[in-house]
């Protein structure tokens, strides 16, 4: 049985952050444990992501507009594959290392602590670039134009947006310990140069 590009790009997407992001469920944050910071500026934030998505799933299905990004598309599909894995590895380490500190809501838990070990030694935002490698990875392995202009795009100034209010929050609860590490690392990529 031979599997499609696509196919495995599904399979290492929903088996590698699937379980991640349900498992967060089991144990919801109780009353007593609720966050006490959060932006209500968020909301926007989660509406703009599903207006894309939807936009993305009219043009594709409903317009058929799309564009390939090069004429080598196996070649572009297996590069396209790799940068899924280390987008999905990236972000169920983000996870990990982060654990009960993760939450699909910004604010900041009692007894949070700032996380600077594991990927957040170089990104203070790795999950965020991991998913965006999964969206790039995806562009490539369907040699997408549309999913590269209407996904990578938006969502890389989505999440830009995201983890300015986020790291509004941070630094109003943290002060110059958070600063600090501001200063250390990169927001959604590593610092090349200092």
């Amino acid at each position: 049985m031979r599997f499609s590009a696509g196919a495995v790009f599904w399979t290492v997407v929903l088996a590698g952050l699937v379980p991640l992001f349900v498992l967060r469920y089991r144990s919801l944050t109780l009353p007593g444990k609720a966050f006490v910071a959060w932006d209500r500026t968020v909301i926007w934030v989660r509406l703009a992501e599903w207006a894309d998505i939807f936009l993305y799933l009219a043009v594709i299905y409903r317009w058929r507009w799309n564009f390939a990004l090069t004429r080598h598309t196996r070649a572009a599909a297996a590069v396209g594959l790799i940068v899924t894995l280390l987008g999905v590895i990236l972000t169920a380490w983000s996870k990990i290392v982060l654990g009960a500190w993760f939450s699909t809501t910004l604010g900041v838990k009692p007894g949070h602590q700032v996380v600077t070990r594991g990927p957040y030694r170089l990104v203070r935002h790795p999950m965020y670039s991991g998913l965006l490698l999964v969206l790039l990875g995806g562009a490539l392995v369907y040699n997408s134009g549309a999913v590269l202009l209407l996904l990578c795009a938006p969502f890389c100034g989505l999440f830009y947006w995201q983890s300015v209010i986020e790291e509004r929050l941070l630094a109003a609860h943290f002060g110059d310990a958070f600063s600090q590490y501001r200063g250390a690392t990169g927001r959604l990529f590593p610092h090349l140069l200092r």
